[in-house]
């Protein structure tokens, strides 16, 4: 490993503990109820913002945030961030929501999903069609939102049946779209095609980087929606109903544990780990290395839960426990390390004078 590698790597280290530890200050705060409702919708509502602005627009806009130096830059950042939530947060509570407070399984699903849609807007299609006909980056930006919000109501009023919670306190039929599938199934699929789009990161996309055509949007798209669909499919098919793992627990420890070590990889140790191997020894090293990263701190949020929430219930029903620590992971560390390293750019562990090439 370089000097430059390794530079990267003591600040990306030092950015993630801080980051984690700040984290788990953070929740300390809510009892664990309002924490797994109120405050993570507000969080969540929060992710498809910074991958607006973190993908899509590559931390060039806003322009008056983009300008100017850190941690000014990271501020205007972070308050363009929370002016969005303010604007997108009361409609999906009024729209989706129907006005109930706190939020219901439904409208937290329905923000789960949404989540999940931006990974595939942003990322996956990065934004195509829309880039064919609209040059505006801020214009872009402002449709491409719209976009991912229509696609997640009309894909939640098709797909999500809550019908299996009637007669728990929580369940509103008004609000239960009665759609084809099982909402917890077909949310844990939607979480697990974000966690193969990691795969394919840790891959580099190979082996479809090969072909120059495929990297090409429409075909990117296609090819890698294609593979997230299909691999997603066959994964919780086999850990659900072939290992007989419980839905919500196959979602914490194998799709968030997982994307949650990626983007420690990716993002925060700027793909410094494996950088020197090729094509596929260097994807499985790093897939590897992703999981047993997320799983390690998956075993370490399980550990303090106690100090830091109190007493929760684990398993069905509620899976009280379970939901409070892949919040923790995906709805508040999660945007709390793409504002370190995309909206701060490490700062303040970047020393002057070195250079941080931020991931896409």
């Amino acid at each position: 490993m370089n000097n430059k590698s390794n530079e990267h790597l003591i600040i990306g280290t030092k950015a993630s503990i801080t980051v984690i530890a700040i984290s788990l200050l953070f929740v300390s705060f809510f009892e664990p109820q309002q924490f797994i409702t109120s405050i993570s919708f507000f969080m969540m509502v929060a992710v498809p913002v910074q991958l607006l602005i973190a993908s899509l627009w590559q931390c060039k806009m806003p322009e008056f945030a983009a300008k100017r130096k850190q941690p000014i830059r990271g501020m205007l950042f972070m308050l363009f961030t929370v002016a969005a939530v303010l604007v997108i947060g009361p409609v999906l509570y009024l729209l989706p929501g129907r006005a109930i407070w706190p939020p219901t399984p439904m409208l937290m699903m329905f923000t789960i999903l949404s989540v999940c849609v931006a990974f595939w807007v942003m990322i996956i299609w990065n934004a195509w069609p829309l880039t064919l006909f609209i040059r505006h980056p801020l214009i872009l930006g402002v449709v491409s939102l719209l976009l991912i919000y229509a696609v997640a109501y009309v894909l939640f009023t098709l797909l999500f049946d809550f019908r299996f919670m009637a007669g728990a306190g929580v369940y509103i039929e008004a609000l239960d779209p009665k759609g084809l599938f099982d909402a917890w199934s077909i949310l844990v699929y939607m979480v697990t095609t974000i966690g193969i789009l990691q795969l394919l990161a840790n891959f580099d996309l190979w082996p479809f980087s090969r072909n120059p055509i495929l990297m090409q949007q429409p075909f990117l798209g296609i090819v890698l929606s294609v593979t997230c669909l299909v691999l997603s499919a066959l994964l919780q098919l086999f850990c659900v109903h072939v290992l007989a793992m419980d839905i919500v627990h196959f979602m914490v420890v194998v799709p968030i544990t997982f994307i949650f070590g990626t983007i420690l990889l990716q993002s925060m140790l700027q793909r410094t780990a494996f950088g020197e191997r090729k094509q596929p020894i260097k994807g499985l090293l790093a897939a590897s290395t992703a999981w047993a990263t997320g799983y390690v701190l998956y075993l370490g949020y399980k550990q303090v839960a106690p100090l830091v929430a109190g007493t929760m219930s684990a398993g069905a029903p509620t899976y009280e426990a379970e939901i409070w620590i892949a919040s923790v992971l995906l709805a508040v560390t999660f945007p709390f390390l793409i504002a370190s390293a995309e909206f701060f750019e490490f700062w303040p562990f970047r020393k002057r004078g070195v250079s941080i090439e931020l991931s896409s």
